[in-house]
């Protein structure tokens, strides 16, 4: 039976009495029928059945459960008047559409049933923070959810944008993001929980990563704007950094470097970065690009691989290549574009020693570059065509490759380079080590090869005026007066030749300066004029002629021989004597046949002839290692040696012999069998000469380096160790220990050892630079490869280093380093490091590492590695280390042993 309170009157007057009895004694007979269905009606006057009955302005009724039965009638509850009480229970609140009267904080609502689209206006600012649903809460009314709402659902929110902006800045301020952050003019943001990322139409990256106080975080449609500060707060806007491509991620590595990820990216999408930024790109086709933009600069990578850069460095790990300035990548890198944007642009291709720059091209006529199988570019009108000993110039470029410079400055000039040979066209200017060519006129030509140790030089063009210009290095050393018969002053000179056509004749003129250098060489006792080659110079159907001696000659167009100048006899350093070869030998022949005549011993100066003999074998056989004629060296020596088995030469004779065969060992032409054969007699005769006074010290470095050549580790060792124990030199200890550092890297790929043969190096020479960069990129190399080892997110990029490099021996040959190069090469200024390193030192590395190996497995570069057979003593110094003059103590060898 309901129960109401009591009624309002205290005492029913006489009339309602009796009324109300009446109506019981008719409505008893149904209430009896019914007494199991219908309750009676209360005398309080609340009908249940008969919602029609109930006023809902009265909070009375609100005490009835009943009310709250029927979803029905919600829309008529004056829910200002509910009262919190436990009648909140039975309330369907998934019914309710309109909470505008409601107190949301009450603790009887049941949060799991009530629809959120149903809370409008800042009404939803109510909803506790716990029962906060952004999936719910209709999208324009989620701009008056709370800070702490925000914060405990970031994740839930389809887009932050819909939010508060300032209500948002406010929750990344907190920890754990504690970052400056406005999206106010952002499209789509959302939170990854599972990374801890905002992610949208813009780059995903952890706002943590740049905290408030450091950095200013904007997020503009597709674009990340971090803007670091100054020491004030202010934004320092010439250091601020877009990055940009919705499907890009990002990483903060440090202050100034990023990483950031676009495999994801497809269609026609692009990224990158704009302002002062260092990083790391991972592409589409998951190579790797390192990029460092200057301030006002921009890189930008496209989903099919094209690279656009402004005011932007590049490197590509892969390829090597090293791209600086303005320009394009396109054809998955096979197609280089430079433009001139505030100054040059450059390209640099490490494997081949070849850097492109532009020479005032712009966007609508850029200079393209490309790799030598690629062909030439039919629609490029600047173009320079690479490859390795090839370099193809045409229109506006700058090129250089090795020692070899060439400018072009006209649309139709051209310069060809292949292998020792030059061609070229027009306005040119070609240099090399040991010459130097300009072209003054769309029609002038060149044409440039070796034959044998001469530069065949030919000049020609149809117009009247000066055609070219060519010069010829020199190197002029003079005799120090206050040293008697000392070498002293050394001269750079040009010999200079210049080529014309008067009245249609052509006509070549070496002028007068040149032939002043040349006169006062030939005619100064004690001068000696040093260059690269012989030089003829053909210009139509003249030509002119520079020996080696310093002669010159001129033959006109019906080939009369005119001797400008008489050329020197040979002259070589001996010591720190300027000494003429053939006027020693023939006083020397003299002091013999007036010994023999008088019947006394002439002995002595026999040997000394034979020796002087020698130097002019040795002369001779320089001249042809130029052109790697091996063969003809060895017999030639040989045959001396036959003819002064008994001669104070011979021993000289037979190291030189060796020294040769191991040169031959490691030249390019050789093959397999070649080299092995020639290592082989090396071995032979350096131990010949173990017992030989003088030459023993000499040999022992020779057999080492030949049982390192022919891999025979241990051997090898020894042989080093035998080296250091006979010459007490600190210098000769060091390198010979860092030599030992390269059996180890490359025999056991074990570079602990290596090391520890490096501190034996820097303790014998604390100062020796090799090895103490040696050793720090080995160190560097382990620390990175431990790094990576131990961390299993790297474990993909652990997997591609060791792929591209080779874990094993590829990595380590490279230890060899430029001692033991040394022995064979006169040139190794541009090895920049003596082992690979991975990640971010890889890309700077890796230059040094490819010449390091090209001279490891060729033992020579057709240009530039010059083998050579001692040139400057009687004793051969073509030997493992250049230089070995300071002496000091040396320490035991405590490697570990395997």
């Amino acid at each position: 039976m309901i129960k109401t309170k009591a009624t309002r009157k205290l005492l029913p007057t006489q009339l309602e009495i009796t009324i109300l009895l009446i109506l019981l004694a008719l409505l008893a007979p149904l209430i009896s029928a019914s007494s199991h269905d219908i309750e009676p009606i209360d005398t309080g006057g609340f009908d249940p059945n008969n919602p029609e009955s109930w006023d809902f302005s009265d909070p009375l009724l609100y005490d009835h459960p009943e009310v709250f039965e029927n979803p029905a009638l919600y829309g008529q509850i004056q829910w200002g008047l509910v009262p919190e009480s436990s009648y909140a229970h039975v309330v369907d609140w998934g019914a309710i559409h309109d909470f505008s009267a409601i107190t949301l904080s009450s603790q009887h609502i049941a949060w799991n049933n009530v629809h959120q689209e149903y809370i409008t206006g800042r009404k939803v600012s109510e909803i506790p923070d716990e029962h906060f649903n952004p999936a719910q809460v209709k999208k324009e009314n989620l701009k008056f959810a709370t800070a702490d709402q925000i914060g405990l659902h970031l994740a839930e929110f389809d887009n932050l944008r819909d939010a508060d902006p300032s209500e948002v800045s406010t929750v990344f301020a907190r920890e754990p993001f504690h970052a400056e952050l406005d999206i106010s003019r952002a499209n789509t943001v959302r939170f990854d929980q599972a990374t801890n990322m905002i992610t949208g139409d813009f780059p995903a990256y952890d706002p943590a990563d740049y905290p408030k106080g450091n950095y200013k975080q904007q997020i503009i449609g597709q674009q990340v704007i971090i803007t670091p500060l100054k020491e004030d707060g202010t934004p320092d806007t010439s250091k601020e950094v877009i990055i940009f491509g919705k499907k890009a991620t990002f990483f903060r590595n440090t202050d100034d470097s990023i990483n950031v990820d676009i495999t994801d990216m497809a269609g026609d999408e692009e990224a990158g970065v704009t302002g002062k930024q260092k990083g790391h790109i991972t592409t589409t086709d998951d190579s790797e690009l390192d990029f460092d933009t200057r301030e006002g600069g921009e890189v930008v990578i496209k989903e099919n691989g094209d690279v656009y850069g402004r005011n932007t460095r590049v490197i590509n790990d892969e390829q090597q290549e090293v791209i600086e300035g303005t320009f394009s990548i396109k054809e998955n890198g096979l197609r280089i574009e430079l433009q001139s944007d505030n100054g040059q642009s450059t390209f640099f291709d490490g494997e081949t020693q070849t850097m492109v720059t532009t020479n005032g091209n712009g966007a609508d006529n850029p200079l393209v570059v490309v790799q030598e199988d690629y062909g030439i570019p039919a629609d490029a009108d600047n173009y320079v065509v690479y490859g390795e000993d090839v370099l193809h110039v045409h229109g506006l470029a700058e090129a250089d490759q090795y020692d070899l410079h060439a400018i072009t400055e006209h649309p139709t000039a051209t310069v060809d380079y292949e292998h020792e040979s030059i061609t070229a066209q027009g306005l040119v200017r070609v240099t090399d080590d040991h010459s130097f060519y300009q072209g003054y006129s769309t029609s002038s030509t060149l044409e440039r090869h070796r034959e044998g140790i001469t530069d065949m030089v030919r000049i020609d063009g149809s117009s009247d005026g000066t055609i070219g210009l060519y010069v010829q290095k020199a190197l002029l050393t003079g005799s120090d007066p206050e040293t008697s018969g000392g070498v002293g002053q050394r001269k750079e000179n040009s010999l200079v030749i210049v080529v014309d056509r008067v009245n249609g004749a052509m006509r070549i003129d070496a002028g007068q300066d040149s032939l002043g250098i040349l006169a006062e060489t030939a005619q100064t006792p004690g001068n000696l004029l040093l260059f690269e080659n012989q030089l003829h110079v053909q210009a139509g159907q003249n030509s002119m002629d520079i020996t080696k001696e310093g002669g010159l000659f001129f033959t006109d167009s019906k080939g009369k021989i005119t001797e400008i100048l008489s050329p020197q006899n040979t002259q070589f350093v001996v010591g720190d004597t300027l000494l003429d070869v053939n006027e020693q030998i023939a006083e020397l022949d003299k002091q013999i046949q007036e010994r023999t005549a008088n019947g006394e011993d002439a002995s002595y100066f026999i040997n000394q002839r034979s020796l002087l003999q020698f130097l002019n074998v040795n002369y001779q056989a320089q001249g042809l290692l130029d052109t790697q004629e091996y063969d003809t060296a060895i017999g030639q020596l040989t045959a001396f040696m036959d003819e002064h088995r008994d001669s104070a030469a011979f021993d000289y004779a037979k190291m030189s012999l060796a020294e040769l065969y191991l040169s031959k060992s490691l030249a390019e032409a050789a093959s397999d069998q070649e080299s092995q054969q020639a290592r082989a007699q090396a071995l032979v005769l350096y131990r010949e000469l173990l017992a030989k006074p003088g030459l023993s010290d000499d040999a022992r470095r020779g057999i080492a380096v030949t049982l390192h050549q022919q891999k025979l580790y241990d051997q090898a060792r020894d042989a080093y160790l035998s080296v250091i124990d006979s010459s007490p030199n600190k210098a000769t200890a060091a390198a010979t220990y860092i030599a030992i550092a390269g059996t180890y890297l490359e025999a056991d790929d074990n570079p602990r050892f290596a090391i520890a043969a490096l501190d034996q190096a820097l303790k014998a020479d604390p100062d020796n630079q090799e090895a103490i960069e040696l050793k720090m990129h080995i160190e560097s190399a382990l620390l990175d490869t431990i790094s990576q080892a131990i961390s299993g997110e790297d474990a993909i990029l652990m997997k591609q280093w060791e792929e591209k490099i080779g874990l094993g021996q590829e990595v380590w040959n490279t230890g060899i380093g430029t001692s033991m190069m040394a022995l064979f090469t006169d040139y190794y200024e541009n090895v920049e490091t003596s082992a690979v390193l991975v990640k971010e030192q890889l890309s700077v590395q890796q230059r040094g590492v490819l010449l390091i190996k090209s001279l490891h497995d060729k033992g020579t570069h057709s240009r530039k590695s010059k083998l050579w057979v001692g040139k400057t003593s009687l004793a051969s110094s073509a030997f493992l280390f250049v230089m070995l003059m300071s002496e000091g103590e040396q320490q035991p060898c405590t490697l570990p042993q395997k």
